[in-house]
């Protein structure tokens, strides 16, 4: 359940990354985001198969936890694990595209 406002907490991590998340709201995913998505990331920590009853496009679940009122460093190691989950998808989505074109 978003809570509209993005913790302090997670934009100090953020912000050690160089990334800004000035403008942005926690906001709920509506049905026709799911409508125009090519491929869903699932944090929640429960399965997207319990979560997602319309027909969506593809999701993976990541597991990563939710440091929502915990310590910094808590944030920090969630924000490291989910740049490299990042860092893979975005290699995976290249393998795929660079197969597809040399077919």
């Amino acid at each position: 359940m978003p809570f509209g406002d993005i913790p302090l907490t997670t934009l100090t991590v953020l912000s050690e990354r160089g990334f800004s998340a000035e403008g942005q709201s926690s906001k709920p995913l509506r049905p026709e985001d799911l409508s125009v998505a090519d491929l869903v990331i699932n944090m929640t920590g429960r399965g997207g198969k319990s979560i997602f009853n319309t027909p969506t496009p593809a999701f993976e679940d990541w597991d990563v936890g939710d440091p929502y009122g915990l310590d910094l460093a808590v944030y920090c190691g969630i924000r490291n694990q989910i740049e490299t989950r990042v860092e893979d998808l975005a290699q995976r989505l290249r393998d795929k595209v660079n197969v597809r074109q040399s077919a």
